[in-house]
């Protein structure tokens, strides 16, 4: 007989909007010719309206580029494990 396993004890959080947005557009977005970059992401959420980022003083977008020690990719990275 298959013993039943038994599911974590602990809460799981559930998945944010954002998250969910980052992930669909990770799914429509990358091919095996091409996989998003962090400044596409911060695009997308920047022209989606998404609040995943957290403003650390210093500026996500600088002439084109990514700036700063912590972006919100880094924020996204983390909530979504991408």
């Amino acid at each position: 007989m298959v013993e039943a396993e038994v599911l974590p004890s602990y809460p799981i959080e559930a998945v944010s909007r954002g998250q969910v947005a980052v992930l669909d557009y990770l799914d429509r977005t990358n091919t095996d010719a091409y996989t998003a970059k962090k400044s596409d992401l911060i695009a997308f959420a920047e022209e989606a309206g998404l609040s995943l980022f957290r403003q650390t003083g210093h500026s996500i977008r600088h002439s084109g580029g990514v700036t700063g020690a912590h972006t919100g990719a880094d924020t996204i990275r983390s909530s979504v494990n991408v």
